[in-house]
């Protein structure tokens, strides 16, 4: 009979995170398997996002923006106020976006 093995994943590293010394240590660890790359998106991809932006600017309607920061994406909520082009940002309502940073709008 064949034994299929189980992977505990990080389950069985726990015990060690009794240890205070290493607490800090093995949360860098945890922390760093959430962190992703930046992902890449298309010239289409990108010319929509402008356009979408800029017709959402003009019509001053609810926008809600998913945004890579520090490895992390997170979502901005609310109706652009203003797009300063020489700092390359996006104002949404007291949050000022980098445009570079911005990977979806809906």
């Amino acid at each position: 009979m064949d034994r299929v093995y189980h992977d505990r994943r990080m389950l069985k590293w726990l015990p060690f995170d009794a240890l205070p010394e290493q607490h800090g240590y093995l949360k860098a660890v945890y922390d760093a398997f959430d962190l992703m790359t930046k992902p890449a998106l298309l010239p289409d991809q990108i010319e929509y996002l402008n356009y979408r932006i800029e017709e959402a600017f003009h019509t001053q309607e609810s926008i809600t923006l998913t945004v890579f920061d520090s490895g992390h994406l997170k979502t901005v909520q609310g109706t652009i106020i203003g797009v300063n082009k020489d700092a390359q940002l996006l104002m949404v309502g007291a949050e000022k976006v980098p445009f570079d940073d911005i990977i979806e709008l809906t």
